[in-house]
């Protein structure tokens, strides 16, 4: 009996063994399965990328410059600006084209399309390109050139060009390019249109808006900042030399000087010995304090240098009432003082803004009268009702006060929610 025992064990033993030793050849054989249908997949891959040759996109570096031709004879210079392409540019090429030199070139190709007004010029390495300078002496030159060095221009220079285009007519418009050195405060994806924006800002305290109209990749320099003034702030921050971007005019309803960057503009982060100057104002005491009131104006999307007599105004408040006329709806608006301001609003702007306010309805209750002025609304009552909310107001002055509202001089264009914790940190910040 006991034999038997051991022997039937011994037999168990056995199966259990072969049992595992097919399991490792079942799972040996899918594992080379597996790699030949890898090797065959990535085979035919490879063999059906060849046969399309035109998916690998063959790129060729250029180098891209703005040249002004000069005149066949001393003190006869032509003004005419072009933009000239090097495709492929040689060795020589690239130490001949620097800023500021005198080049002769021969057999440039002309597009038959200007860029804006300038002609387009092209090259490649086989191009001629001889530097005058080795073949006549600097007095001489002296009398071809029109050149004259760089020099960056402060915000507060750009702020006046910018006023002066405002004002100017079409034919005295001359949309000047300029350069600048400041510091990145804001970066924004632009949602009207393909492009950014970015505020600067130096030691003058003033801002300029640089905008393009370029798609963000690899035009935009500043996509490492955070949309956020406040937090740009807060980081180290970015000093940047903006070269050749072109002056626009001025924007009454920001209050700030705008400058275009175009395909032809180009930013370096270390490119003068002032960035050294605006730095040391910018770690001080008095720069970090105006950067910190100058990003939370950004953030609340107020104009910094706001005018009371503007005709154009940007408030901050809470629906307080309303009244609805036979000329319209009529609100009432806190804005902190002693009395409400009274205010158009166009029905126009109600039912989108009334679909981004919270419906409190059992949950805020109001007067009887306001109450069944509500119930006549419909969705509309929901705006009316979310009153904990605070607001920025765009407001456009009336030429003439709505019949029984002698006090509204003012009609609302705009209304969005308003940053409560950007509004604290303008606060705090004032009171430094």
């Amino acid at each position: 009996m006991w034999h038997r025992l051991v022997k039937s064990q011994s037999s168990s033993d056995f199966f259990e063994e072969l049992h595992e030793s097919e399991k490792r050849s079942v799972e040996n054989w899918r594992q080379r399965r597996a790699t030949l249908l890898q090797n065959k997949m990535r085979q035919e891959m490879e063999a059906r990328l060849e046969e399309h040759e035109e998916l690998f996109c063959q790129s060729s570096p250029f180098i891209r410059v703005r040249v002004q031709g000069l005149g066949t004879r001393p003190f006869d210079p032509r003004d005419a600006e072009a933009i000239l392409t090097v495709w492929n540019p040689s060795s020589d090429q690239l130490k001949a084209i620097k800023e500021g030199a005198v080049l002769r070139m021969k057999s440039l190709a002309v597009r038959d399309r200007k860029y804006e007004g300038l002609l387009q010029l092209s090259a490649n390495a086989r191009t001629s390109m001889a530097t005058i300078s080795e073949q006549l002496p600097l007095s001489e030159i002296s009398n071809y050139l029109s050149h004259s060095g760089r020099s960056f221009a402060r915000v507060s220079r750009i702020l006046v060009l910018s006023k002066q285009m405002l004002i100017a007519t079409e034919r005295e418009r001359s949309l000047p390019e300029v350069d600048v050195i400041g510091i990145v405060l804001k970066v924004e994806q632009r949602s009207d249109a393909a492009g950014w924006t970015a505020h600067v800002t130096d030691d003058t305290g003033l801002v300029l808006r640089v905008q393009s109209d370029l798609e963000q990749r690899g035009h935009n320099p500043f996509t490492t900042l955070a949309a956020s003034a406040r937090e740009n702030v807060d980081q180290p921050l970015l000093i940047v030399a903006l070269r050749d971007v072109r002056v626009m005019p001025f924007d009454t309803a920001e209050k700030c000087a705008v400058a275009r960057f175009r395909e032809t503009s180009s930013f370096h982060q270390r490119q003068a010995s002032q960035i050294g100057e605006l730095q040391l104002w910018a770690t001080s005491k008095k720069g970090r304090h105006c950067l910190q009131k100058l990003a939370a104006y950004l953030d609340l999307d107020i104009p910094i240098f706001d005018r009371p007599a503007s005709k154009s105004r940007i408030a901050l408040g809470y629906l307080a009432g309303f009244h609805v006329s036979s000329q319209g709806l009529i609100v009432k608006v806190d804005l902190g003082g002693s009395n409400l301001q009274t205010w158009k609003f166009p029905l126009a702007l109600m039912s989108n803004f009334a679909a981004s306010c919270d419906d409190l309805h059992g949950l805020v209750s109001l007067g009887s009268k306001e109450e069944e002025t509500i119930a006549q609304l419909a969705s509309l009552g929901r705006a009316f009702r979310a009153r904990q909310s605070m607001y920025r107001f765009s407001l456009r002055q009336l030429t003439a006060s709505p019949v029984h509202f002698p006090d509204c001089h003012y009609e609302v264009i705009q209304i969005t929610l308003a940053d409560p914790e950007a509004l604290g940190f303008l606060y705090a910040a004032c009171l430094q």
